[in-house]
């Protein structure tokens, strides 16, 4: 087996950059990080980038409605 024969698999996002995020939510990336600010929508930090996990994403959204 020759490995153009294998199917590669995309692979879920567990977080997504602050870009990100912010389009998914349908804001701007200063309103994200006054949210961040307040403590209302919560992120991790690796390195020097800032995540916003998408399950993070979901419950913000939840405790909005």
């Amino acid at each position: 087996m020759n490995a153009k024969s294998h199917a590669i698999t995309p692979v879920e996002r567990l977080a997504v950059r602050v870009e990100e995020a912010a389009e998914i939510l349908g804001i701007g990336r200063s309103m994200l990080f006054i949210l961040l600010k307040e403590g209302r929508l919560k992120s991790v930090k690796i390195g020097k980038r800032r995540l916003i996990p998408m399950l993070e994403l979901e419950a913000f959204l939840l405790r909005q409605g």
